[in-house]
């Protein structure tokens, strides 16, 4: 910019320092509409966010008046109208003619940034900084592009520099903690980014709130509730802070601290669904079921919490033995929630529980006549039928979850292992049960139906291998140990096969009070006495 440019803006603008805005709207003016003029009317278009009349009276400056700062507010207002391959050209134009201008520098970073030019940004960022190397904006828009292009170590190395600069801004260390704790996973690092914060800003609770999560995430309770604490002293009325504590002292079982202190929170918010819902199972932990089922029952249908609470209350009453007090919940919570498919599916299981099979399916199917998300009903509908030993249904039951969603893997378990328990469609059922395994790998239960089917079809180095891993991944499960056992024994291998045969008794007399367990247990024992008749 020119000697004689500087000082007649520097005129213009103290003569206009008490004229009104109307200048732009006035139809005559005596002022000489010079390249100054130009610029200061544009200016006034622009803080009355008009970008175009803006641009029009800049162009009609640097028509009188070319220089590098009206090229600059050129590219300024092409880029504000979208005009960004103009606003690129400007600013070259602008930097040209002053290749060390920061503010061109930065604006020609953000133009080919919004280009997708990143690659061509970054210079500009660098040579920015080189002018103003404390400049949070410039650091910033660095980098961000340095971790758009997963350059961590540049990023930490820029956010570094800018530590240096500025000790006393606890800034980049916010980012440099925000690296190492989300994107290198190096807690122990993020940790010494925020005690560096701590340092500058001992009271600074963005810093104090994030160290405090990742010494939860450490299992460090006791330096997290310290720093919860101290949040609470800073911000004692922070219901957020108070509820974290809470919740703290809940997940490190302190339950009676975590009890007084959402009690504590109650007095100031009464209706806090959240926290009568944490409060009620907490007070389930210790038994005191009465003043859980209190807190549950405070929780209205509109709250996101009232299913579970509503649950927990089925369930609380289950546990005492009231089942039919727990039907009761589970059935107004259905009147209340007509399309809750959990309601229908444990008020079904209750009842089959009670051997009420043909009430349990006739619910089940009031569910599927109410509910979008049919896919559980369908398959607790199946698994229903098959206890009432009405297979063929249990089967179409099972084919419309895999119709609704073709990846359920247990529906592909529950119609495989029915074929090959049954000797029918093994084929289809190896089929289904492979597909089921490759879904989920690690699921026991999948995993002893696939040895089972490779048993019944002679695999035998396969089912030995799908069987001793069932076992391995569910050790206490009474069908898996009898299937080690009845594969033993086809070995010809009967002190092997009793072993098994008798772990599975003791299995199922630890669940005595569970339906039909009883004769289980008795065929088991038959097997044994076939075994060796001493056995049983």
């Amino acid at each position: 910019m020119s000697d004689r440019w500087v000082w007649l803006l520097l005129t213009m603008m103290g003569c206009l320092a008490c004229a009104s805005p109307r200048v732009i709207t006035t139809a005559k003016s005596d002022v000489k509409k010079g390249a100054v003029y130009h610029f200061l009317v544009g200016d006034l278009y622009a803080l009355q966010d008009h970008p175009t009349e803006a641009l029009r009276e800049v162009d009609k400056a640097i028509l009188d008046e070319p220089s590098s700062y009206l090229q600059y507010k050129r590219a300024s207002l092409l880029g504000a109208l979208g005009r960004l391959e103009e606003a690129d050209q400007a600013a070259r134009a602008a930097l040209a003619e002053n290749p060390r201008d920061f503010a061109i520098l930065l604006l020609l970073g953000k133009v080919d940034q919004s280009l997708g030019r990143r690659a061509e940004a970054i210079p500009f960022y660098e040579r920015a900084l080189v002018i103003q190397p404390d400049s949070e904006e410039a650091n910033l828009l660095l980098m961000e592009s340095y971790l758009a292009d997963k350059k961590y170590q540049a990023a930490l190395q820029l956010v570094h520099r800018w530590g240096e600069l500025s000790p006393e801004d606890p800034t980049p260390y916010f980012y440099e903690a925000s690296i190492y704790d989300d994107l290198l996973q190096d807690r122990p690092k993020a940790v010494a980014a925020y005690e560096k914060i701590l340092s500058i800003d001992p009271i600074n609770q963005k810093a104090l709130s994030a160290l405090a999560e990742i010494y939860l995430a450490l299992k460090q309770d006791q330096k997290a509730s310290g720093l919860f604490l101290e949040l609470e002293r800073q911000a004692p009325g922070d219901v957020a802070v108070q509820l974290r504590l809470a919740l703290l002292y809940y997940e490190s079982k302190q339950y009676d601290q975590a009890i007084e202190k959402f009690k504590q929170i109650l007095q100031s918010y009464p209706t806090f669904d959240r926290v009568h819902y944490y409060l009620g199972i907490t007070c389930e932990q210790l038994k005191r079921d009465e003043e859980a089922m209190g807190q549950f029952a405070k929780i209205l249908p509109r709250s996101q919490f009232f299913r579970d609470a509503l649950l927990h209350q089925a369930y609380v009453r289950h546990r005492q033995r009231r089942t039919a007090e727990a039907l009761e919940i589970l059935k107004n919570g259905i009147r209340q929630k007509r399309d809750e498919e959990a309601f229908y599916e444990y008020a079904a299981d209750l009842l089959r529980q009670q051997g009420q099979w043909p009430d349990a399916a006739a619910l089940l199917q009031q569910g599927l006549s109410h509910t979008e998300d049919k896919e559980s009903l369908y398959y607790a509908l199946g698994a229903l039928y098959d206890k009432m030993g009405r297979f063929d249904e249990a089967i179409e039951q099972m084919q419309k979850v895999l119709r609704l969603n073709p990846k359920n893997a247990n529906a592909m378990n529950f119609i495989g292992y029915s074929y090959t328990d049954r000797g029918v469609k093994l084929s289809e059922a190896l089929n289904l049960l492979e597909t089921a395994h490759r879904l989920k790998p690690n699921d026991g239960f999948i995993v002893d139906s696939l040895g089972w089917a490779y048993f019944k079809m002679g695999k035998i180095d396969q089912a030995r291998t799908f069987l001793l891993k069932a076992y391995q991944l569910v050790p206490k499960e009474a069908t898996i140990t009898e299937h080690l056992g009845d594969f033993y024994l086809a070995l010809k291998d009967p002190n092997k096969a009793l072993n098994y045969f008798r772990e599975a008794i003791e299995i199922l007399q630890d669940k005595k009070d569970e339906p039909n367990v009883q004769q289980d247990v008795e065929r088991l024992k038959k097997k044994t006495a076939a075994v060796h008749p001493h056995a049983a």
